[in-house]
């Protein structure tokens, strides 16, 4: 039964991957389409058709990592954490924590990263099925490249860049202080 369950789930991420494999461009203009019958239609001005156009694109990537994930992460390691974690001892607690953390939150975090800078980099998907009342950044800079604003470009690249890493570089400082806070 279990051998059952196992290829019927690889099966089903099988097909639901397979809208995500074929790009972008033929992804987004098949959401547009679908915004443009008169059922969705009234979803067509919000961030719905883009959300579900990122969604149906990283799918596949996710579903990729998520198995990377898996070979990679040690049982024993996250099982030790967990009773430590469940100690009466604050210092075991604490050492719970940090142990869970590096052998397996670590590499979620930095999973959900990679997909979240996917996601923000996406170009055709975002220009496609984005709503008229925002533009993204990386369909900004594409229009900036090509329409001679070199300063204009230089200044927002700048700001789409450090803005993300400026805010990544404070939640791990923060994530910092308040693991030795609790830990005290």
């Amino acid at each position: 039964v279990l051998a059952i369950r196992g290829r019927l789930r690889v099966i089903l991420a099988s097909l639901l991957s397979l809208p995500g494999l074929c790009g972008s461009l033929i992804v987004g203009l098949i959401v547009l389409q679908i915004f443009h019958w008169e059922v969705f239609h009234s979803l067509y001005n919000t961030l719905v058709p883009v959300a579900l156009a990122l969604i149906v694109l990283l799918f596949p990537r996710a579903l990729l990592l998520r198995l990377l994930l898996s070979s990679a992460e040690s049982n024993e390691g996250w099982h030790m954490a967990r009773l430590l974690r469940g100690s009466a001892d604050a210092g075991q607690r604490f050492s719970g924590t940090q142990i869970g953390w590096e052998v397996r939150e670590r590499n979620r975090f930095w999973c959900m990263a990679l997909l979240c800078h996917w996601a923000y980099w996406e170009l055709p998907a975002s220009a496609l099925l984005s709503p008229s009342w925002m533009v993204p950044a990386p369909v900004q800079l594409y229009n900036f490249m090509h329409g001679h604003h070199g300063a204009v470009l230089s200044a927002m690249l700048a700001a789409t860049i450090g803005i993300p890493l400026l805010l990544f570089v404070m939640l791990a400082r923060a994530r910092r202080l308040i693991w030795r806070w609790c830990g005290r």
